[in-house]
């Protein structure tokens, strides 16, 4: 073989070692790009009414079990401490849970639930297609549900969506659910013929809402007396307990 062949075959190597390598770094710049490695701090900045910019990092922690993301069409699996960004879109599976960090408020997810993050010129909002999620709110924030608007200014409320109807249960101050003033202890339900209101039964709340609501009455005073929470929260316990002995 002679020398000019082969210094054209070390050549056309050369060549493809270094386009693999420019393929393999292309994308991982492209993935985190995407994923915000490459982010300072993540941080989103909006504009408040008087003029003043405000920069609010929207943060994911404290997960367990398994949850996606979707951003930019692209879905993965999410991580804990993920900064989130406008139009991410949360999913959490089977026996997942997790907080959302925006700023001062904590929203939490349930199990099988989805939401979609949006940043606008006054501040972040969320839109919850199905699932549930819980809401210790001290900064105004928004929330769409079945087409209807929830605002709080500070408060404690959770929010629900079953196939076809929706409900809101108030725990503290007021939540705005479409044009009603709902007060803590009353439910909000959002059905094909409006918003109806009624007095909140604490026995209407799920696992995954008594569970918050026992943390959070530990710092804020709830529409509910620790001791109602105490019992309910032994009540079900005996019940699951009942159930497992039954199935063994």
């Amino acid at each position: 073989m002679s020398n000019k062949i082969k210094i054209k075959r070390r050549m056309l190597n050369t060549i493809m070692v270094a386009a693999i390598v420019l393929i393999f770094g292309a994308g991982i710049m492209t993935v985190g790009s995407l994923q915000g490695w490459f982010d300072e701090d993540g941080a989103i900045e909006f504009t408040q009414p008087d003029g003043t910019v405000e920069a609010v990092t929207v943060e994911a922690r404290n997960k367990i079990g398994s949850a996606n993301i979707e951003r930019k069409g692209i879905a993965y699996s999410l991580s804990d401490g993920t900064k989130l960004k406008d139009g991410d879109i949360i999913q959490t599976l089977n026996g997942t849970s997790i907080d959302i960090f925006i700023g001062k408020n904590t929203v939490s997810l349930d199990e099988n639930s989805e939401v979609t993050v949006h940043v606008t010129d006054s501040g972040i909002s969320f839109t919850l297609f199905g699932g549930g999620l819980f809401a210790d709110i001290f900064e105004p924030l928004t929330l769409e549900l079945m087409d209807t608007n929830i605002a709080v200014e500070s408060g404690v409320f959770s929010a629900n969506a079953p196939y076809g109807s929706a409900s809101v249960y108030v725990y503290e101050n007021m939540v705005k659910v479409g044009t009603h003033e709902v007060k803590a202890g009353n439910i909000a339900s959002i059905l094909a013929d409006g918003i109806h209101t009624a007095a909140l039964s604490i026995q209407s709340l799920n696992s995954f809402d008594l569970a918050k609501v026992t943390k959070v009455n530990d710092t804020k005073m709830l529409c509910f007396a620790n001791a109602e929470i105490q019992q309910l929260a032994l009540e079900r316990q005996e019940a699951k307990k009942i159930a497992e002995d039954i199935r063994e």
